[in-house]
């Protein structure tokens, strides 16, 4: 028996879809006001109606230790999945609850049902700062970190504990995860404001990975023998120019063409503050975000790759299955 939790998020719905041809019983974590029927469209993007049917979904929360007791009843392996991203400085306290607390109690759980294994999403946002970043980069305590990057930290730390405590786990990395969702998140925002006519690209880069990939290797991770041990998940590091040309290029739009320098972007996030004052509605383009987006970031998944080998799809073939997505959605 497999427990996932945040099975309607992100990625939990993609790794949902991958368990789902392993023949292991599912049983997925959902909220009372889970959207279940755009995670059902999802399977149904990719062919898996049949499927989503035979997943035991039940109604839990992290944050409630007691209701995670009464599922893990019958349970062998977990994959955490469940975890708030936000760069908004109001949603700081709702964060670290839902991704320090909400780990510690899985942990918790897991420990007393005697969990054979858990995989844990992490970020690539518990690492430190270097000119390549691999899993050996200590995190920097005194350096400038997102209340993001520091929730997931501690979120980890949660796990480790556990494993101290007699537990087996993995840890993934992944970096920006890029795939189907919805449309106004992620990926999703920048296709719509490309297609907008937006006309800024950022001199920063990061690294990418297909949220399809990111399910596998966790899958492969825990059919493994490999315990207490991280890794990072990419498959290309991309500056954010190439990207938004790519995106355009996908979607027969022009290429963003105008530089925002370091200067500009803090400017708008300032401006951002003052318009969501005024308007009481957040901007998704924050002081985090806005520096997130000038810097660059290298990363290196060799040491998954020395243990698990595997090919990850290119950059350009997950932004065409996201298109792909977009026009099922409109039909």
């Amino acid at each position: 028996m497999i427990l996932v939790s945040g099975a309607t998020g992100f990625l939990g719905t993609h790794l949902l879809i991958e368990l789902c041809g392993t023949g292991m019983d599912i049983r997925a974590i959902k909220r009372a006001t889970s959207d279940m029927a755009f995670v059902q469209r999802v399977f149904d993007f990719y062919g898996k109606t049949s499927q989503f049917q035979q997943i035991e979904w039940v109604v839990a929360d992290v944050m409630d230790i007691d209701s995670l007791m009464s599922i893990m009843e019958g349970v062998d392996v977990i994959y955490h999945c469940a975890a708030k991203v936000s760069f908004s400085e109001k949603d700081k306290k709702e964060m670290q609850q839902a991704n320090i607390r909400g780990t510690a109690n899985i942990v918790d759980a897991a420990l007393e049902h005697g969990i054979l294994k858990i995989c844990h999403v992490s970020s690539i946002a518990v690492l430190g700062k270097a000119e390549l970043i691999t899993d050996e980069t200590v995190w920097d305590e005194n350096a400038k970190h997102s209340d993001y990057a520091r929730s997931k930290f501690n979120a980890e730390l949660e796990i480790w504990r556990g494993c101290a405590e007699g537990m087996n786990a993995v840890v993934v990395r992944p970096s920006v995860i890029v795939g189907p969702w919805k449309p106004k998140s992620g990926i999703g925002g920048l296709y719509q404001q490309i297609r907008g006519g937006l006309k800024y690209y950022t001199g920063g880069a990061n690294s990418f990975v297909d949220v399809r990939d990111v399910a596998k290797v966790m899958m492969l991770l825990m059919q493994s023998d490999i315990k207490n041990d991280g890794f990072i998940l990419t498959s290309e590091n991309m500056p954010y120019k190439e990207i938004t040309t790519m995106i355009a290029e996908i979607i027969g739009m022009p290429a963003p063409h105008k530089f925002a320098s370091r200067s500009t972007t803090e400017m708008a996030w300032r401006l951002n503050v003052v318009k969501g004052f005024f308007t009481g509605k957040k901007s998704s383009f924050t002081k985090d975000t806005a520096r997130i987006s000038q810097n660059t970031s290298v990363y290196s998944d060799k040491k998954l790759k020395d243990k698990v080998p595997f090919e990850y799809r290119t950059v350009r073939k997950s932004l065409e299955n996201c298109h792909r997505f977009y026009m099922f959605l409109s039909k």
